[in-house]
């Protein structure tokens, strides 16, 4: 399960941007990842709620 991270620990633009990790598991985006979905489970039904756009050096565990 993904876990929505701050901007105080991960530097992107709260007004178009999500920032993810996946606590305790050593998964990052990677190359070819761009454009993977990240769903939600609302009630019952899954929600597109944004994608992989890229990682950076600085959160390495995180993606945006």
């Amino acid at each position: 399960m993904q876990e929505v991270i701050s901007e105080e620990k991960c530097y992107f633009d709260p007004k178009h941007q999500i920032c993810t990790d996946h606590p305790g598991n050593f998964n990052s985006p990677c190359h070819g990842d761009s454009g993977g979905p990240l769903v939600c489970n609302l009630g019952g039904r899954w929600y597109l709620m944004g994608d992989t756009s890229y990682a950076t050096k600085g959160n390495f565990m995180g993606g945006l």
